[in-house]
């Protein structure tokens, strides 16, 4: 996987299938952001699915900064090239009427509504960025036509008062349909202490006493059993709990302790809990993220299809995955689990009475390229449990009366126990072969190779088939 910096046509690619994406949202169009992601790879530099998921967000982060939508999903992050943001420029520049528009307003005029209008959480008091974030905001602020976006606010500012003042008037008028009652200006006494203000006034038959009497409206009634508080809590469209929720996480919390505890049978529960989470096909993506500070550390879920996946990342742009289960068979691969199988493609000659490594300098695989073959033996690339193994076959120089040996070493020097192994029988060139293995403790880069032995008579370890293997196990 590409692990350079991303290039302007990369970032003109992505950049682009994310302003399609964000089209689609603001036009409430189904779309699927797996799919996009599935078509954009082919077109880029080898790079990861983490790499463009969070190219993603740094987009998000330039659209904050200009005080745009950005595409749900996608949060903010502000660690990010400025040659993004030269990009993000480039495609605005083609697509001027992007920034003129104004989703989903009509004239106050055509508003048809309900009496009730939702209010949504208030905005942040804040009107800067974080200190994180000043050096790309500023880059942002000088490519960004600040007197443009303050009229595009004006012109949303006064749609709003308009749609609140058809409000009003809308529900005025709906309140006098029903109680044929007129708003009046309710007048101020001496004796009262409040100032003037509106009032709903019902005008009703005389009563017996020959006084007008007034009425309050009446208030709408829940149905049995079902509280004020729980029927607020119903359909909402942001929840926050310690923190403020916002459109990229409607559901936000900010705590240090979070219980789910099973409802228990003396409750009339069952005593099971399962916690349920569903995407809408295989090819979408559903886990979870743990990041450090903000920057995506570890990712657990279906990613991209309905294999179980653990993948971790050092910055939050590259990801390996550690862990793959595949959910029709049940079995597990580990996809970066050092593991090797080398060989020699030619004959080693040996002399008498002298330990020499073996030259092997070819491999079947080689995983996370541990073994190193331009110095014949593996580098542990990590502390851990490995298990190693190998094949020396006999070929005969000048006499059969040879007696072959074969170990294994640490670091060049030191034998690793249970390794050592002889063929004291009499040698048949190219059948005879002696075979170890054994399992060793090892702290990263520490080196293994495998060395061969003659005594009595030279010879050669026969090519292709003098083998040496190992990996992980703990």
């Amino acid at each position: 996987m590409s692990n350079g910096p991303w290039t302007d046509e990369e970032n003109d690619l992505i950049v682009a299938d994310y302003f399609a994406m964000l089209a689609d949202d603001v036009s409430t169009r189904r779309y699927s952001k797996a799919e996009h992601r599935r078509a954009l790879l082919p077109l880029l530099n080898d790079r990861s699915e983490g790499s463009v998921e969070f190219k993603h967000q740094n987009i998000s982060a330039v659209l904050k900064g200009l005080g745009e939508d950005w595409v749900p999903g996608y949060k903010p992050a502000f660690k990010f090239q400025v040659t993004l943001v030269d990009a993000v420029a480039r495609w605005l520049a083609l697509n001027p009427a992007w920034l003129g528009r104004q989703p989903g307003l009509q004239s106050a005029a055509g508003l048809r509504e309900s009496a009730q209008i939702w209010i949504g959480p208030p905005p942040t008091l804040s009107n800067q960025p974080p200190p994180q974030e000043l050096d790309q905001m500023l880059h942002i602020a000088r490519k960004f036509d600040v007197a443009g976006r303050d009229e595009r606010n004006r012109a949303l500012g006064r749609t709003g008062e308009e749609r609140v003042l058809a409000h009003e008037r809308a529900t005025r008028a709906a309140a006098t349909t029903s109680t044929g009652c007129r708003p009046w200006r309710r007048r101020s006494r001496a004796s009262a202490s409040s100032s003037p203000g509106s009032a709903t006034i019902c005008v009703r038959a005389p009563a017996r006493s020959g006084r007008a009497s007034r009425s309050r409206p009446s208030r709408p009634r829940l149905p049995a059993g079902r509280s004020t508080a729980s029927a607020a809590l119903q359909n909402l469209a942001l929840l926050g709990v310690g923190t403020t929720a916002d459109a990229s996480n409607p559901f936000s919390a900010k705590l240090n302790a979070a219980l789910w505890t099973a409802k228990t049978v003396a409750e009339g529960g069952t005593g099971d809990l399962f916690f349920t989470m569903n995407k809408e096909a295989a090819g979408d993506d559903l886990g979870l993220t743990l990041q450090t500070g903000f920057v995506t550390k570890a990712l657990v879920g279906l990613f991209g299809s309905d294999r179980f996946r653990l993948a971790v990342s050092a910055d939050g742009s590259t990801f390996f995955d550690g862990l793959s289960v595949d959910n029709a068979t049940g079995i597990v691969d580990q996809p970066r689990l050092p593991r090797f199988k080398a060989y020699t493609n030619y004959d080693n000659y040996v002399g008498v009475g002298t330990w020499t490594k073996i030259g092997l300098n070819n491999t079947d695989y080689n995983d996370q390229g541990a073994f190193d073959a331009a110095n014949n033996h593996f580098v542990a690339p990590v502390d851990g449990t490995y298990l190693f193994g190998a094949t020396l076959l006999y070929k005969i120089n000048a006499s059969a009366t040879a007696r072959m040996r074969g170990r294994l070493v640490l670091n060049g020097t030191t034998e690793i126990r249970g390794s050592l192994g002889e063929i004291s029988a009499t040698h048949v060139s190219l059948a005879t072969a002696i075979w170890l293995q054994t399992m060793v403790p090892l702290t990263a880069g520490d080196t293994v190779e495998l060395q061969g032995y003659f005594r009595v008579a030279d010879g050669y370890f026969a090519a292709d088939h003098t083998s040496f293997w190992g990996c992980k196990v703990g």
